[in-house]
């Protein structure tokens, strides 16, 4: 599961390069948000891991295109 989490959110920021404004936002991105959301996946209790991925993820993507 974590390892999917991993792989997936790596893709798909990758897929969304042409949404950030820099290159050094995408670069940041791309290696804070895959580890980051492996990590909540992987601790947060099993009926609340897609509210936090979704709030967490959001939060830090906000603070990196700021």
């Amino acid at each position: 599961g974590s390892a999917c989490v991993f792989i997936c959110s790596l893709l798909i920021t990758a897929m969304f390069y042409t949404d950030f404004n820099t290159s050094n936002q995408f670069i940041l991105a791309l290696f804070i948000i895959p580890p980051l959301m492996t990590m909540v996946e992987a601790t947060a209790p099993h009926s609340m891991d897609t509210p936090l991925l979704m709030i967490i993820g959001f939060t830090v993507l906000y603070l990196i295109a700021m």
